[in-house]
């Protein structure tokens, strides 16, 4: 992380690191993978004493702050105490089928 904020000092102040099948653009995949991945002591690094962007009103001394990087993906066995990291629960789209058929005959609706 530390090498995005040097690389582009005008990144911004949080990077969150996904996997590479998370759509960056859908907020919900995002949300999901760091409620679902992230443990806080691990995965959540925060830089003080940065320096920043010139205008960022946000900081108490001018071009200095702080930054916080976000490590979102699934671990690694070295990152997860030797053991594999748990596969994400899924529903297959048979099930998800027959669970709106029942919704929808519930809310009087039917699907063509």
């Amino acid at each position: 992380m530390t090498a995005l904020w040097g690389l582009v000092p005008v990144l911004g102040k949080m990077v969150i690191v996904v996997d590479h099948d998370v759509d960056v653009r859908n907020w919900g995949q995002v949300m999901y993978a760091i409620a679902a991945h992230v443990n806080p002591s691990r995965d959540i690094l925060v830089i003080d004493n940065y320096p920043v962007e010139e205008l960022d009103p946000s900081t108490p001394i001018p071009n200095l702050g702080s930054k916080v990087g976000i490590d979102a993906t699934r671990k690694l066995p070295e990152e997860y105490g030797g053991r594999e990291y748990p596969m994400d629960v899924t529903t297959s789209n048979d099930v998800i089928d027959r669970v709106r058929r029942v919704v929808d005959s519930i809310m009087g609706r039917s699907r063509n």
